[in-house]
This record gives structure tokens, sequence and C-alpha cells, in this order.
């Protein structure tokens, strides 16, 4: 089986302080099959305001969780400008509502798009969430699987 792993350098450290032992070392492993996906393009620009517009690309991702342990069956993708301070929030996997927040620089848009034009009938494009306590990372990528 031939694996492509893209991940697009969305590791971010994340606190322990203030947690209990099991809280802390809890590994969330999510994942699912992407099934379709919207691009959204916003500028946001204040009438009274002379700061620069803002400038964002969002995809949002849909599908079905890729295993029986998964909840997770959507996410949200924002791309800012390398300046931005969103850039430096970490991914979120939000339990309640079942899908991924994750923020990436404009940059990786174009790496985006051609995982999604490569996903074909017999491959599988997963999104996976992964956070480690015990490993103090947190990381979203991209996962195309040929021949699964």
């Amino acid at each position: 089986m031939r694996i492509f792993l893209l991940t697009l350098g969305c590791l971010a450290s994340i606190g322990l302080l203030g947690q209990s032992n099991t809280e802390a070392y809890q590994e969330i492993l999510e994942s699912f099959a992407i099934e379709g996906y919207a691009i959204n393009n916003e500028v946001f620009a204040y009438s009274k305001s002379k700061q620069n517009p803002v400038y964002t690309l969002r995809i949002t991702l849909k599908g079905k969780p890729a295993d029986t342990s998964s909840k997770v069956s959507a996410a949200e993708i924002n791309f800012y400008r390398e300046n931005d301070p969103r850039l430096n929030q970490q991914p979120v996997f939000n339990e309640g509502e079942k899908y991924i927040i994750a923020h990436y620089p404009m940059a990786a848009f174009d790496h985006w798009m051609t995982m999604l034009k490569l996903k074909k009938k017999k491959t599988r494009l997963t999104f996976n969430f992964v956070s480690s306590p015990s490993k103090n990372i947190r990381k979203a990528f991209l996962l195309l699987e040929e021949n699964f």
C-alpha cells in the first residue's frame, strides 16, 4: 500500500498545567474520510478603519468517521497571511459538535487543493487530529491512501 502523508507543519506544544494525571496523558485520535468540501474566500474591511483589510481562505471538509472509534465528521481549515497571529492557534477537536479546526499559512493552500484533487475512487483521503499530552504535541493533517 502506498501512503502519501502531508503534514503541513501544524505541530504545537500544549500546556499541561492544572490538569489531573488522567487528563494530562489522555491521547485523542480522530479521523474522518473526506466526502466533500467547500472553499470560502473572505475579505474583512471596516469602513471607518485605516487598517488594511483582512484576507482569509477557508476549506470546510465533510465526511464520515474513518473508523468505529472516531466521532469527527467535519473540519474547518483556515488559511491566513504569514504574520497573522491566528496562525499560532493550536488545532482543536470540538467533541460536542464533532469537528476539527486547524489554521495554516496561505502558502499551504495550494498543497491542500492538490491533495483534494488527488482523491480518486480507489483512494481514501482522511483528515486526522492527534493530541498527545505525553509527547507534548497536537497535530492535524491529511492522509491520502491508495489501494487501502
